[in-house]
């Protein structure tokens, strides 16, 4: 940014700062950073909880339908096992984990 663009609150800061021993600069560079993460970290936790519709998630997110069902296919299952013996075990699992 240019000098001659900046407002006088901010010369005037940086006249100060320019004042500092080079310790007293790095402190003030860290306090300035830390809070500025505090406000973007705040900003992107509200924005968090805002409402947003399908459509806006989708444009965030920029994702697409699935057109190919064949996509989805998950090449990792091993031959094997079966998926009758996955569902006994998560049967089983369930029961065993109810009180």
């Amino acid at each position: 940014m240019k000098v001659g663009m900046m407002s006088a609150k901010l010369k005037t800061l940086i006249n100060a700062a320019q004042k500092l021993s080079p310790r007293e600069r790095i402190d003030l560079i860290s306090a300035v950073s830390l809070t500025l993460q505090h406000t973007f970290a705040d900003q992107e936790e509200a924005a968090f909880w805002e409402s947003k519709t399908p459509k806006e998630h989708i444009q965030l997110q920029n994702v697409s339908a699935v057109v190919d069902i064949a996509e989805l296919r998950a090449d990792f299952w091993p031959q094997e096992e079966k998926t009758d013996d996955l569902i006994a075990y998560l049967s089983n699992q369930r029961a065993v984990d109810r009180p």
